[in-house]
């Protein structure tokens, strides 16, 4: 395998609650689209309906490096992914709740990300 480094993209992330279902079809559609990357974080509480079976499905297409960013951008801090982490494991059935709040994927269903700085990369 060969890795290789490709230049900073300033990316749209486009987030939907959503199930497996028609997750591939989805997918493929968004890469014809034009989206550069995507993923979806299953539902992990075992008791649930939903387990395995429905969950967060985020993908990322490129937007100009000019594009702004809204000041309504909200950044997951490193507490918010310790708790986030410790919920996975330890309250399972409550674990999408803080990401929808934290995230308002309700009400803001696509964010920009910022390309990382130097600081941020191994």
């Amino acid at each position: 395998m060969q890795l290789r480094l490709a230049p900073r993209k300033k990316v749209e992330r486009v987030v939907e609650i959503r199930t497996v279902d028609d997750l591939m079809a989805v997918f493929e559609m968004r890469i014809a689209d034009g989206f550069l990357y995507g993923d979806f974080q299953f539902s992990i509480e075992p008791g649930s309906d939903d387990f395995l079976h429905k969950g967060v499905f985020s993908c990322y297409r490129q937007v100009s490096m000019d594009t702004a960013i809204p000041p309504t951008e909200k950044q997951l801090t490193d507490e918010n992914w310790r708790q986030l982490l410790s919920l996975a494991h330890t309250d399972k059935k409550t674990g999408l709740q803080p990401i929808r709040r934290l995230l308002s994927l309700d009400q803001w269903p696509s964010v920009l990300v910022r390309p990382p700085t130097v600081e941020h990369l191994p």
